[in-house]
């Protein structure tokens, strides 16, 4: 077996790491000289998946769709009415497998339209696990991503090889990169895009509020991850790595104290951290972030 790690040298969203990761891939196939195409899996850190055999059978239908050169992904059963997950619409089956085609692709909704999707049953949520043939993605983002497809490609006619450079070798291409998600740039557009079912009991814990569905709380509701007292307080998230934490009355609410900053915010609005990333960029304040 090959075990290679890569590493970004800077964040530009996950068109440009599929992208970087598929280069890489063909890279090492092509130094196998191997008949079998390969087929990449994208999978995330930040997911907690309960239903381990059956994500595993999962897999296997979309390798399967794969192989007919689908970019399939896993739509997540959805068990709520989730406002902070995209959502994606499934269409006709596709003949000789278990997966789908994908009719359209719908950003976070409002609550009302969210109910709406889980009663109308052909809705799932966007996981964001990805599988497909790294020649197919890079064939799909040569046609709609070309900046980024011939970037990696001077990259590799500069050094030879990006599996093997380091994230210095690649630093000053890389920072010119379209910063673009692979589902707006790719799979939105692409006409061979299909979906699995996955009843897998997933759970996205990328944000604060997440939490919630992943662990189990206090008898008040409470999830405590650091050095905490509480009084007169249900269902309030406390984390940090600073000092003691001191919180009364509160309800529903997020609070994180590290060394240098404190974050102190609603759990429904956890996700828009990231207008603090934003702002803390416009100020010149990365060295927060």
């Amino acid at each position: 077996r090959c075990h290679k790690v890569i590493a970004e040298p800077e964040a530009r969203q996950t068109a440009a790491a599929l992208a970087f990761g598929a280069f890489c891939v063909e890279e090492v196939h092509a130094e196998r000289d191997s008949e079998v195409m390969p087929i990449m899996v994208s999978l995330h850190a930040d997911h907690i998946i309960k239903k381990v055999d059956e994500f595993k059978d999962c897999l296997q239908r979309a390798v399967r769709l794969a192989e007919k050169d689908f970019l399939c992904l896993l739509g997540i059963t959805p068990s709520r009415p989730e406002t902070g997950f995209g959502y994606i619409e499934k269409g006709e089956s596709i003949t000789g497998s278990h997966g789908f085609h994908v009719k359209s692709f719908r950003e976070k909704p409002d609550k009302e339209t969210a109910e709406e999707f889980i009663n109308r049953k052909d809705f799932f949520w966007n996981s964001g696990l990805f599988v497909w043939r790294t020649k197919k993605i890079l064939d799909e983002i040569k046609l709609y991503l070309p900046a980024t497809f011939n970037n990696f490609l001077d990259v590799k006619e500069r050094l030879g090889t990006l599996s093997e450079c380091s994230p210095e070798d690649i630093a000053d291409n890389y920072s010119k990169l379209q910063s673009i998600a692979i589902d707006n740039g790719i799979l939105e557009v692409s006409k061979d895009v299909a979906m699995v079912e996955a009843d897998i009991d997933w759970q996205d814990v990328g944000t604060w509020s997440a939490l919630d569905q992943s662990f189990h709380p206090d008898k008040d509701g409470n999830l405590i991850f650091t050095d905490a007292i509480t009084i007169d307080c249900q269902n309030i998230i406390v984390d940090g790595d600073g000092p003691l934490i001191a919180t009364l009355g509160l309800k529903d609410m997020v609070i994180v104290g590290m060394k240098d900053a404190v974050l102190v915010a609603p759990k429904k609005r956890s996700q828009e951290v990231k207008l603090f990333v934003e702002r803390l960029k416009e100020n010149q304040r990365e060295d927060l972030i």
